[in-house]
């Protein structure tokens, strides 16, 4: 791993894009353009820049990212140590850039600007959470350093649940029925309820949430009407873990299985949270905290990122204000008020699904909102699924 400051800008080789539309970018290549008024100039290349070393070194080091507001991806061409210290560097860039790369380049080149490196060994060992949590910890002291410690302290594992095309009903699985016979969930109204997903704890790797859990969630639904309001009372929803069913259940769609692709990952909370608020993050330490995470994801899941995910524990990512913030005002019909957020902070995400992860069927009627099932921290802890809460989000 290596982290370098970036000193100062010595050369740009730019390189005119022939191509007449994005049909023409190559596989990984990216298409960067600014909205107003700006050169219309397709470029690619690569920029030359005087660095420092401030952790780690250059061995096997072959992709870097530059760090900022607009990350950018690129390959280590070369390195050469300079007589009067430090190492000038060639990246040649991921991105096609419309109004020219030396332009462009103005909004995510910096001078004291930061650039990280992993190797493919280095990489590998992101897919544990002690791998994720040096990564972070080497991040967060360069970037905000004054709440390292905090972030290190609330970052949490949860699972990105990537969908396949398999269909396997005896592992987890999103739209399946579970084994638990015949008797049907209905609201109050009579209406039977969807069964979203079957999330068995034993396909998951350990971590210490689930211990007190039995191995199987089960997540219930309405998704009928939802023109009239969102499934956010206490009768449009249920939760089964496996001692608390105390009736068989039944899917009103059984044999509709979608399986998913496990990513294991050390979570942390989008800038709006109510965490923030109560650790008392000022507005410049919020923005430096959102880069932050966003360079932190890239790092772990790169492409993964450009899109909403479905995701067992973790936090939820919010598509319009903070879930928790939501999931104690409507729990506890509470008035829109600062004082919600000590509060929020004790409630945590059970499952997230998103309609732009992977338009599932039901979303055709249920229209296309983000879903959060929520918990408090105890009633997780304590396998007490009788108080959860859902939220629906969508832009």
């Amino acid at each position: 791993m290596i982290l370098l400051e970036i000193q100062n800008i010595q050369k740009f080789k730019p390189t005119k894009w022939a191509s007449k539309d994005l049909s023409g970018l190559s596989e990984g290549q990216t298409y960067v353009r600014f909205v107003g008024n700006h050169p219309n100039n397709p470029e690619y290349g690569s920029v030359v820049l005087s660095t420092k070393i401030l952790e780690g070194s250059f061995d096997k080091i072959n992709r870097v990212l530059f760090i900022g507001d607009e990350a950018q991806e690129g390959r280590l061409l070369n390195w050469k140590k300079q007589i009067f210290g430090g190492y000038k560097i060639e990246i040649k860039l991921d991105a096609i850039f419309r109004h020219r790369l030396k332009y462009s380049a103005q909004n995510f080149i910096q001078k004291r600007g930061a650039i990280v490196g992993l190797s493919e060994h280095e990489k590998d060992s992101l897919n544990s959470i002690n791998g994720q949590k040096k990564l972070l910890s080497l991040l967060a002291a360069y970037i905000i350093p004054v709440k390292k410690n905090e972030i290190l302290k609330f970052a949490r594992p949860g699972y990105l649940c990537i969908p396949n095309d398999d269909t396997d009903e005896s592992v987890s699985h999103f739209l399946g029925s579970p084994k638990h016979g015949a008797t049907e969930i209905t609201n109050e109204k009579g209406y039977k309820f969807l069964h979203l997903a079957t999330m068995k704890l034993n396909d998951f790797p350990k971590d210490g949430t689930t211990e007190k859990l039995n191995n199987v969630l089960s997540f219930y639904l309405r998704t009928q009407e939802t023109e009239k309001g969102w499934p956010e009372r206490k009768n449009d929803f249920k939760i089964f873990n496996d001692a608390n069913v105390k009736h068989p259940i039944n899917s009103s769609e059984p044999g509709n299985a979608n399986n998913f692709d496990i990513i294991n990952l050390l979570d942390l909370p989008r800038y709006d949270h109510s965490l923030l608020h109560v650790l008392n993050f000022s507005e410049e330490e919020r923005n430096r905290y959102d880069v932050l995470r966003s360079v932190y994801m890239q790092l772990l899941l790169g492409d993964k990122t450009d899109h909403e995910v479905n995701k067992l524990f973790g936090f939820p990512d919010s598509v319009q204000n903070c879930v928790s913030y939501e999931a104690e005002r409507v729990f506890n019909q509470r008035d829109y008020s600062d004082d919600i957020y000590k509060d929020a902070v004790n409630w945590t995400l059970l499952l997230q699904v998103s309609p732009y992860c992977k338009w599932f069927g039901f979303f055709d009627e249920f229209g296309d909102g983000s879903i959060y099932y929520m918990i408090k921290h105890e009633d997780l802890e304590n396998g007490n699924f009788e108080n959860c809460q859902v939220i629906v989000q969508n832009t």
